[in-house]
């Protein structure tokens, strides 16, 4: 039985019988194992504790520089998404200071479709020094949530997507508006 985040996202306890209950499959979003060597990503094991409170409960996906867990929070008793980058992006990353900046600003970033950074911090593994990113749990890909839709029609799950399109326009622009832009020089550097 597979249960999805939604459901997940319910619980007001750790989800032990939830974990003893699914089935996960493997898909494609599998990293390359070669990319757990020092300087890349964090070996972790479900049920990992991370900042002494981020319990990890499920892989949520994968890339080029980190990966990304569903965990429980011990402190505040919900649900997180934990982004562990890879050592070498220590130095690369600008993520926490754009959040950092964000915050100074005073933006309600929900309320803009702007993903909140919760809590961050460094931890130290068999590679090197990793950042840690705790962020709400957004849910799935919204492709993947369009397609699944059901039994929406064609119309409809056009005019879905265009929805969404419009929110990640709205925060590009708010993005846009306070100097910040990708690949472009941040306004704190």
């Amino acid at each position: 039985r597979v249960t999805s985040l939604a459901q997940i996202a319910i619980s007001t306890h750790f989800p032990t019988s939830i974990l003893d209950e699914q089935s996960f499959q493997i898909g494609e979003d599998v990293e390359d194992i070669f990319s757990y060597g020092p300087g890349g990503l964090h070996p972790v094991v479900l049920g990992n504790t991370f900042n002494q409170r981020y319990t990890v409960v499920h892989k949520l996906g994968s890339g080029g520089i980190a990966t990304v867990w569903l965990v429980w929070d011990q402190v505040d008793h919900r649900y997180f998404a934990l982004k562990i980058m890879r050592v070498d992006q220590l130095e690369l990353s600008k993520e926490v200071q754009v959040h950092q900046y964000l915050a100074r600003l005073n933006i309600d970033l929900e309320e803009n479709f702007i993903c909140p950074l919760y809590d961050n911090f460094l931890h130290q593994g068999p590679n090197g020094t990793h950042f840690g990113f705790v962020l709400p749990l957004a849910g799935d890909c919204v492709s993947e949530y369009i397609n699944r839709s059901f039994p929406y029609t064609k119309d409809q799950k056009i005019e879905q997507a265009r929805h969404y399109g419009r929110q990640l326009a709205h925060a590009v622009a708010v993005l846009h508006s306070v100097g910040i832009a990708h690949g472009g020089k941040p306004p704190f550097s």
